[in-house]
């Protein structure tokens, strides 16, 4: 037994939107994030490697590479 989706008439699945996450962004954030876009090294550079350092840290990783997408992660 097949049922209508909801976009064509159908029951939807759920009747609340599922909750967003709000985004936590400080002073400091938006400072690094122009600090960055004003030098010389916008997708590579010391930024990225620190990131990559600090986030394989946080995991317990011995290494960690950043990418711009899910579909680069693949």
């Amino acid at each position: 037994m097949t049922q209508e989706l909801a976009i064509n008439g159908g029951k939807p699945v759920r009747d609340k939107l599922l909750p967003y996450g709000h985004q936590w962004i400080d002073e400091e954030d938006i400072k690094a994030v122009i600090e960055v876009l004003r030098s010389d090294w916008i997708t590579q550079g010391p930024k990225v490697v620190e990131f990559e350092k600090e986030f394989a840290k946080y995991v317990g990783a011995r290494y960690a590479v950043a990418v711009n997408s899910g579909t680069a992660a693949l």
